[in-house]
């Protein structure tokens, strides 16, 4: 009976939150044939970067809730799981934050009265900058540039590079034959290519966000003067062969006849002919 209610309690969540998310929301359960179906039960949102977290590089972030069994006990038979364009250890971080706090509140609400995904959901969307910001290493900071050519400050998500591989010293005597400079050269120049690479990213993005921003304003320009943000429409074979036809007329010269020969009548005209050159008087 606990099941029951515990199972209607579910479909009624998962009803509310297609209900408020649409079709950012994907509902996958188990096979039909599964002993449990149709547990394990997972629902997935995908929350798009928020105003919050606009300056962020990560456009969205994918948190599924899952429900594995409808037993009322401690602690709960739940566990997340989260996709993104991040790194997996971040990814993994972000799971067992969101995972923690799952469990939180379904203590402080008691055993088998609900899963709580539509506040769960919620939560996490308004924690975006926080989650995705869960490890400070894997934040690059890099400036770009708005509509207006005012620069700002944002933030790109990548994992740090490796540690060197320890450089090795060999003997004192090595050491004393080049007085210890060829062993600096070397940390100076692991140095440089973490820099390097550091720049590189930093550079990618900066150039990706630019790119952005132009073809905003330019698809703003297009709609301000009324052109279309899609470009020229395509030709059809018949309309490129009548446009064909109609350049090929017009270049060629059409005969004129010529002016209707009427004799002038000098007599008519009351002139009078010079006998000298026959011209008219």
């Amino acid at each position: 009976m606990a099941d029951a209610e515990t199972k209607k309690a579910l479909q009624e969540e998962i009803v509310a939150v297609k209900q408020r998310w649409s079709a950012a929301v994907k509902l996958t359960k188990a096979a039909k044939d599964a002993p449990h179906y149709p547990l394990p039960l997972a629902v997935a949102r995908t929350i798009e970067r928020p105003d919050s977290a606009a300056l962020y590089d990560v456009d969205e972030l994918t948190i599924k809730l899952w429900v594995d069994s409808l037993e009322a006990r401690d602690p709960a038979p739940v566990r997340v799981e989260v996709s993104a364009d991040i790194p997996e250890t971040l990814q993994r971080r972000i799971a067992q934050a969101v995972d923690e706090r799952w469990r939180v509140e379904l203590r402080a609400r008691g055993a088998g009265k609900g899963f709580l995904l539509e506040k769960l959901l919620g939560w996490a969307e308004g924690a975006y900058a926080d989650l995705i910001g869960l490890e400070p290493t894997f934040i690059d900071t890099y400036e770009a540039c708005d509509e207006e050519g005012r620069t700002y400050r944002r933030y790109a998500i990548a994992e740090p590079p490796p540690p060197a591989d320890p450089v090795d010293v060999g003997d004192e005597d090595d050491e004393d034959d080049d007085g210890g400079d060829g062993i600096d050269a070397r940390l100076q120049n692991m140095t440089l290519d973490e820099e390097a690479e550091r720049q590189l990213r930093i550079r990618l993005k900066a150039e990706a966000e630019a790119d952005r921003l132009y073809r905003e304003q330019r698809r703003r320009e297009a709609e301000e003067l009324g052109e279309d943000v899609n470009g020229p429409k395509a030709l059809s074979k018949k309309e490129k062969q009548a446009q064909a036809e109609a350049k090929e007329s017009q270049g060629k010269r059409l005969r004129k006849a010529g002016a209707k020969h009427n004799k002038f009548d000098a007599e008519a005209a009351g002139k009078k002919a010079n006998k000298k050159n026959g011209l008219m008087h």
